[in-house]
């Protein structure tokens, strides 16, 4: 029993690890992947999962911004 419980919680620390530095190493989203910024708007390319055609979104500058803060945790 503690094998098992010792080798699900290093797998569940190693995955938390590989999530973090995702973020750390690179932003939320690649300079590459912006098309266009202008008139208050950001067009953008973005898949939904990796291997899938790429699709286009434009947003506000605002709705951007906050697609990208939602990665960053608030302080308790």
């Amino acid at each position: 029993m503690f094998i098992t419980s010792a080798k699900q919680e290093r797998k569940r620390r190693v995955d938390i690890v590989r999530y973090l530095i995702k973020y750390v190493i690179s932003p939320p989203i690649s300079y590459r992947r912006v098309i266009e910024y202008s008139n208050d708007e950001v067009t953008f390319r973005y898949q939904v999962r990796e291997g899938a055609k790429n699709k286009v979104k434009k947003l506000t500058v605002l709705g951007f911004i906050h697609l990208l803060v939602q990665h960053i945790h608030q302080e308790k």
